[in-house]
C-alpha cells in the first residue's frame, strides 16, 4: 500500500496493538473498507463505523454466551421503554404513529457492545474512549452516565445544588461496582418487560444482609409487618431529595426530532415522595416505596397523530424508584416525625396534575392512611 501523508493517517494506540487478542487484528477485519486504498477516502469505502451494532454478530466470534445473553440486555431490546408504549396505547403491539415516534425519539438509545467497550455511546455524541484500545470495565463517566446522568448521575454524584453525594460515590464506587456484567448483558432478563423485573440487578441485601445485626437497629426492627419483613424499601429511609420528569423532552420540528433538554415546558421538580407500591414482587415486596414521576403524558407524541395513547391510565405515572443518592442520615431518618404525621412526604392528589389521578390511584397515599405515632 502507498505511503500515506501525514494528515491521513490515523493513530492507534500501542496499548491497543498490544492487545493480545483485539490488537492482532487488521482495521478491515473488523471495520471492512479496502486496504488497498491510496487515500483515507478510498480506504474508508464500504467501512463500517460500529461493527457491533448488528447485536455482536462479530464479537460472538470470540464471545458467544455474553453475546448470546445480551440479546435479553434491556440496553439492547429497549423492552421497558417500548413496553410502557405499549402499555399506555390498549394494544398488544404499536401502531404505526406509535413506532415511528419510537423510532425517531428512542431508539437511539440502543446500545452497542462497542458502546460500552470502545467508545462513547452514540446516543451521547460517540467518540473512542481511550485511543481505540478495548476496556473490559466501561468508564463511569463516559460511558455509564454519559447516557444516564441527568438524574442517576448527578444524584450519585452529589450535582443537584444543596444535596450530597451518594455515600457509595464517596468511598470511590463506580457504576460496576453494583452493576455487574451479568445485569448489563441480560443476564436473567429474558421476557422482561422492565428494568425492575430482572432478577440479576443488584439489591441492598447484597452488602447488608437483613442479619441479626441489622435487625438490631430500633428503626430495622420497628419498621417490619407482621411476618417479619421490612414494610418499605431501604430508599424510604436513605434516599435524599431526587429530580423528577413531567413528559418526554422531544418534538417534531419540520419533520425532524428535536431534543429539548431544558425547555420551559419540560420543568424537573426536585421532590421526595412516599408511595404504595403498586405492583408488589418478589423483588420488591415493600408495601412503602419511594415513588418518582416517569416521564409520562397524554399528549405525548400527539404531533405523530390524535388518540395514540388511550389507555394512559393503565399505569401510573408515579413509580417505585430507587434514588441514587444513598445517605446513612437523611432528614426523614433523623427523627419519627420525619415522615409519620407529615403530609409532604407522601403523594397526595395535590401533587397530581388532572389528567393522572386515576392512573395513580394505587399509589396516592389518602390523608387517614399517613403512618402517625402509636
Amino acid at each position: 500500500m502507498p505511503e500515506v501523508p501525514a494528515h491521513e493517517k490515523v493513530l492507534v494506540s500501542e496499548a491497543y496493538l498490544a492487545d493480545p487478542n483485539h490488537g492482532k487484528a487488521s482495521c478491515v477485519s473488523c471495520h471492512g473498507g479496502d486496504a488497498s486504498g491510496a487515500t483515507r477516502k478510498l480506504a474508508h469505502v464500504g467501512m463500517n463505523a460500529d461493527p457491533t451494532k448488528d447485536g455482536g454478530k462479530l464479537c460472538a466470534t470470540c464471545h458467544s454466551e455474553t453475546v448470546k445473553k445480551n440479546e435479553n440486555s434491556l440496553h439492547r431490546t429497549l423492552a421497558g421503554i417500548r413496553n410502557s408504549f405499549v402499555e399506555r396505547s390498549g394494544s398488544s403491539t404499536l401502531s404505526t404513529a406509535l413506532d415511528t415516534s419510537f423510532k425517531n425519539h428512542c431508539s437511539r438509545c440502543h446500545a452497542s457492545c462497542g458502546d460500552c467497550h470502545v467508545r462513547v455511546p452514540q446516543a451521547a455524541g460517540g467518540g473512542l474512549l481511550d485511543k481505540h484500545k478495548f476496556r473490559k470495565t466501561p468508564s463511569m463517566t463516559l460511558v455509564c452516565t454519559a447516557c444516564h446522568g441527568s438524574r442517576v448521575g448527578d444524584e450519585y454524584r452529589g450535582q443537584n445544588v444543596g444535596y450530597a453525594a451518594d455515600v457509595h460515590y464517596e468511598k470511590g464506587m463506580q457504576c460496576v461496582a453494583c452493576h455487574k456484567g451479568g445485569e448489563m448483558h441480560g443476564d436473567g432478563a429474558a421476557g422482561v418487560t422492565h428494568r425492575y423485573q430482572v432478577s440479576t440487578a443488584p439489591k441492598c441485601a447484597n452488602c447488608h444482609p437483613d442479619n441479626a445485626t441489622f435487625k438490631a437497629t430500633v428503626a430495622h426492627a420497628q419498621h417490619r409487618a407482621t411476618d417479619g419483613k421490612l414494610k418499605l424499601s431501604c430508599q424510604t429511609c436513605h434516599s435524599l431529595t431526587y429530580k423528577n420528569c413531567s413528559s418526554c423532552h422531544v418534538r417534531l420540528e419540520s419533520g425532524k426530532a428535536v431534543y429539548e433538554v431544558n425547555a420551559p415546558t419540560h420543568e424537573s421538580l426536585m421532590t421526595f415522595k412516599i408511595g404504595y407500591n403498586a405492583a408488589p414482587d418478589t423483588l420488591h415486596p415493600e408495601k412503602w416505596v419511594v415513588v418518582r414521576h416517569v416521564p409520562a403524558d397524554p399528549d405525548d407524541y400527539k404531533y405523530y397523530g390524535a388518540g395514540l395513547l388511550t389507555s394512559f391510565d393503565v399505569a401510573p405515572t408515579w413509580r417505585l424508584a430507587t434514588p441514587h443518592n444513598i445517605r446513612r442520615k437523611t432528614p426523614q431518618n433523623a427523627s419519627c416525625d420525619g415522615c409519620h404525621g407529615k403530609r409532604s412526604m407522601f403523594l397526595g392528589t395535590a401533587d397530581l396534575a388532572s389528567y393522572e389521578t386515576t392512573a395513580n390511584a394505587k399509589v396516592v397515599v389518602p390523608d387517614t392512611a399517613i403512618p402517625t405515632f402509636p
